[in-house]
C-alpha cells in the first residue's frame, strides 16, 4: 500500500481488492484488463445513479470509483513501472515507492460517499449477450461525470448526448431521439405540462413552440446544444433556457432512470417507486434551473432549492413503502 495517497504525507491504508471467477490476485491481469475495467464501469454506473445532489454527504463522481491494476513481485515491491500513452505510442517510467504514489485526485472528496445502487450493479453484471451499445452508453456516461477540472464542460455535454444515443439507439438524428426518449418513457403516468407551475415552464414552450411537452423541448434544446458544442458553433445561442451545466445536471439524473427502464425491459432490473415518482414529475425539474445562483449557499435569501424540493416529494412514496408496505421493500414491477 505504499504506493497510495490521499494527499502529501498520508498514505492509504485500506483498499478493496478485486478477485473475478478464477482469476485472483497475484495471478497475471494482462489477459482479464478488460473485464475489470468493465466492472470498474458498472461499480461507478451503479454509484452515480444512486448518488444525490445538493447534498454533502450522498455525492460521488466516478473518479471516486478509480481502480488501479498493479502487477507486483515480493522481490521488488518497491518498485512501480507506469505505462502512459503517446499520441505516436506509448512510454514506460520507472519509479521508487519513495519517489511515487498513485494519489486520490483533487476532485475527489475525502468524505465521498461509496455506496452503489446493488439492484441496477447486480443487472449490469448479468446483462444478456448483444448487448454491446449498453455498455457503451455505460461508459460514456460514467466518462462523462468524473468532474475531472481537465475535462471541458462541452466536452462533457458531448459525451453525455452520446451516452443517451448508445442507450436509445437513436443515433445523432433529432427526430429518432425525440421519438426514442419518448418511448422510453412511455409506460410512466408523467404529470401533465399543464399542471406544472414552475418559472421556466412558459419559456421552454416559447422557445421549444414544436415540441410535444417540457421532456420533449428538453430533448431539442440539449441536441442543438450538443451541436453547437461539437461543430465549431456559437455555445451560447440566445434562445437556450438552461446553460451547459444546468443541462448536465439533468442528464445525470435521467439518464441512470432511462438505463434502469431499459434494464427493466430485458427483464433483469425493478424500477423503485422513487424512480417511478421522478419520472412521473419530470416535467417539474424542467420547469426550473435548480443552478440559478438565487439558490446558492451564497444567496442570503436562503431560498430553498426546487430540486431538493422535488426529491423530497419523490422519496415519500419509497419511504412510505417501507414502512406500509409488504412484499420487496420499494420496488415494482
Amino acid at each position: 500500500m505504499s504506493a497510495y495517497a490521499g494527499h502529501q504525507d498520508k498514505g492509504i491504508e485500506h483498499a478493496t481488492l478485486i478477485e473475478v471467477d478464477d482469476w485472483y490476485t497475484g495471478m497475471d491481469a494482462e489477459s482479464r484488463l478488460d473485464e475489470l475495467f468493465q466492472m470498474r464501469d458498472f461499480i461507478g454506473m451503479a454509484a452515480l445513479a444512486h448518488r444525490g445532489f445538493f447534498s454533502h454527504f450522498q455525492y460521488c463522481n466516478f473518479d471516486t470509483y478509480h481502480l488501479v491494476v498493479q502487477r507486483f513481485t515480493k522481490s521488488s515491491a518497491g518498485k512501480q513501472a507506469v505505462r502512459s500513452r503517446r499520441r505516436d505510442g506509448g512510454t514506460l517510467a520507472y519509479w521508487s515507492a519513495k519517489d511515487f504514489a498513485f494519489h486520490r485526485p483533487m476532485h475527489v472528496d475525502a468524505r465521498a460517499s461509496v455506496d452503489a445502487d446493488e439492484a441496477l450493479l447486480n443487472a449490469l453484471l448479468n446483462l444478456p449477450a448483444g448487448n454491446a451499445s449498453a455498455l457503451e452508453a455505460v461508459r460514456e456516461f460514467a466518462y462523462a461525470n468524473t468532474d475531472s477540472p481537465d475535462v471541458m464542460p462541452h466536452v462533457e455535454l458531448i459525451m453525455m448526448k452520446s451516452a443517451f444515443e448508445w442507450l436509445l439507439d437513436s443515433g445523432s438524428d433529432i427526430q429518432r431521439f425525440r421519438k426514442a426518449l419518448a418511448a422510453a418513457v412511455a409506460g410512466i403516468k408523467r404529470i401533465e405540462d399543464k399542471d406544472v407551475t414552475g418559472p421556466l415552464k412558459g419559456a421552454w414552450q416559447k422557445a421549444w413552440p414544436k415540441a410535444d411537452n417540457l421532456l420533449d423541448a428538453w430533448a431539442m434544446e440539449f441536441h442543438a446544444l450538443r451541436g453547437s458544442s461539437a461543430h465549431g458553433a456559437q455555445r451560447k445561442i440566445s434562445k437556450f433556457i438552461w446553460p451547459v451545466h444546468t443541462h448536465l445536471l439533468f442528464a445525470a439524473l435521467l439518464f441512470p432512470l432511462l438505463l434502469k427502464l431499459w434494464c427493466k425491459e430485458k427483464g433483469i432490473y425493478r424500477v423503485n417507486v422513487q424512480d417511478q415518482e421522478t419520472l412521473k414529475r419530470i416535467g417539474e425539474y424542467i420547469a426550473v434551473d435548480p443552478m440559478d445562483l438565487k439558490y446558492s449557499e451564497d444567496n442570503d435569501e436562503e431560498l430553498e432549492n426546487p430540486w431538493q424540493v422535488l426529491n423530497d416529494k419523490c422519496r415519500l412514496p419509497l419511504l412510505a413503502q417501507r414502512i406500509y408496505g409488504n412484499g420487496e421493500v420499494g420496488e415494482q414491477a
